[in-house]
């Protein structure tokens, strides 16, 4: 049945449409973070994963103190904490330059992966939703 035929549905979506216009108030953007090539550079194809804490997690593909990307931490308030840099071993076993964001496991670590993979290209980042561990990220 179409809303032409029946007004009362009509007259519904119309009072729906105003409600919902009404109480969406306007929304703002804020930057949280700048990157400068020290904390980290490109995050431009990463997603970032709102960890349990309330956090936002997130990798840099280049940047940190190897030049080969971090992984790191945002408060809402906007307090950047570099959790990792890649490429801190030998060879860059550890992996370098991370792609594609990272997801949270069920037991609490992120995982990711990296263009220039080491050892894996999957790593587990050994950092816990509400702690943090600076010890490199193992092959899975």
């Amino acid at each position: 049945m179409s809303a032409m035929r029946n007004p009362g549905i009509s007259v519904m979506l119309a009072a729906l449409w105003l409600c919902a216009s009404a109480s969406s108030p306007a929304q703002t953007f804020t930057t949280l973070v700048n990157f400068n090539y020290t904390n980290g550079a490109s995050p431009y194809f990463m997603s970032l994963v709102q960890g349990t804490d309330g956090n936002l997690y997130g990798t840099t593909e280049s940047g940190g103190a190897n030049g080969e990307g971090t992984m790191f931490k945002v408060t809402p308030t906007g307090t950047l904490t570099t959790l990792y840099s890649f490429c801190a071993k030998t060879n860059c076993t550890d992996g370098s330059l991370p792609f594609g964001g990272l997801v949270l496991g069920t037991d609490g670590n992120f995982y990711g992966t990296t263009s220039s993979a080491g050892s894996s290209p999957v790593i587990a980042l050994p950092v816990a939703v509400g702690r943090s561990s600076r010890s490199p990220p193992r092959a899975s």
